[in-house]
């Protein structure tokens, strides 16, 4: 079994008309680009150079950017395109999509996403996040045509919990011909549907961390801050060690 890393293009929307035109896999994270950190996550996996799918509206200034960042890397605009890549592939391959709008806070959630899809390579394998409730709980309020109430429902976590805010990443055998035909997914979710309406089994696993949503404002603070704090606290650590390369 051959891994293959796909990561989607994602539009910088919580940017707002700034952010049109561009990509969430262009951002700056701390010390690197969010497609940089990408790389890393997925070279814990497998050394094969990744595609990256775009739309059809990508820009010549972006398509340069990202060469330029992952020379090896193939980025796919148009639906051929994706046909012509995915019929070198063997049967027992598995594309490994991801979505930067759903990013994963800990670094090796994907190895226990490859674990859980190991045993079960036939089908595909969705890496999700839930929403977080307040106090743990959600109350749900159904109401009849009339705007009586019916019922009055209260979710608990994890237990009676189905409200998943995103996909992270998709494990995806190659065997099931889904995107053959060069569909080109705008998101993990999309995707996810996709595979059901063409009768693909698949599995949702849940993340075992945080995940931040970079289409939010709100999330892209928090990643930028987060790995800010990381690149300080390494520096820290590494003038406090004799061993440690200089920065």
């Amino acid at each position: 079994m051959r891994v293959w890393p796909v990561f989607l293009y994602s539009d910088l929307q919580s940017l707002g008309r700034a952010g049109q035109g561009r990509s969430l896999l262009g951002l700056p994270l701390g010390s690197e680009l969010l497609v940089e950190r990408l790389r890393r996550r997925v070279r814990a996996i497998t050394q094969n150079p990744p595609m990256i799918l775009s739309p059809v509206t990508a820009t010549a200034d972006y398509v340069t950017a990202m060469a330029a960042v992952c020379p090896d890397a193939r980025i796919i605009c148009k639906r051929d395109e994706l046909s012509d890549a995915l019929a070198g592939y063997e049967l027992s391959d598995v594309l490994l999509v991801l979505d930067p709008r759903c990013f994963a806070v800990r670094d090796r959630e994907l190895e226990t996403l490859i674990r859980q899809f190991s045993a079960e390579q036939q089908i595909a394998h969705h890496l999700v996040a839930f929403e977080t409730g307040i106090a743990g709980t959600k109350e749900h309020v159904d109401v009849d045509a009339r705007g009586f109430v019916r019922s009055v429902h209260r979710y608990y976590e994890p237990t009676t919990w189905p409200f998943i805010a995103g996909v992270c990443a998709s494990l995806v055998p190659v065997s099931t011909g889904a995107l053959a035909s060069g569909f080109i997914p705008t998101s993990l979710l999309e995707l996810r549907q996709f595979l059901v309406a063409r009768g693909v089994s698949s599995r949702d696993v849940t993340l075992e961390g945080r995940a931040l949503d970079l289409t939010k404002a709100h999330g892209l603070l928090a990643a930028t801050e987060q790995f800010v704090l990381r690149v300080a606290e390494e520096r820290s650590a590494g003038q406090r060690s004799p061993t440690h390369p200089d920065w």
